[in-house]
């Protein structure tokens, strides 16, 4: 798991020099993740869009798997609905 840097520090270390070996990565199944974890909760798309604050037709897309989803939603998605979206693996060397 990737850790973000104290926020104390005036300048934060870039994680790539903390751990140059490891890349996080999207999860294979976070469209099915998005759906299963929206639903739980009762809401629609657009509900969903209005609480984070973005299109209804994006998480559409999101949710079928067409669209790889921006950091920025990933990071929202994590945050509302407190689910770990990415993976570390190794880099190739």
């Amino acid at each position: 798991m990737v850790m973000p840097a104290p926020k104390h520090r005036k300048h934060p270390v870039k994680e790539e020099k903390l751990w140059p070996d490891l890349t996080p990565m999207l999860i294979e199944n976070l469209a099915d993740i998005v759906r299963y974890e929206r639903e739980d909760v009762g809401l629609t798309l657009e509900q969903l869009g209005e609480r984070i604050k973005e299109k209804a037709s994006y998480l559409k897309r999101v949710e079928e798997g067409e669209l790889v989803p921006s950091e920025q939603l990933v990071g929202k998605l994590e945050q509302f609905f407190s689910v770990e979206l990415h993976k570390v693996s190794r880099k190739k060397k």
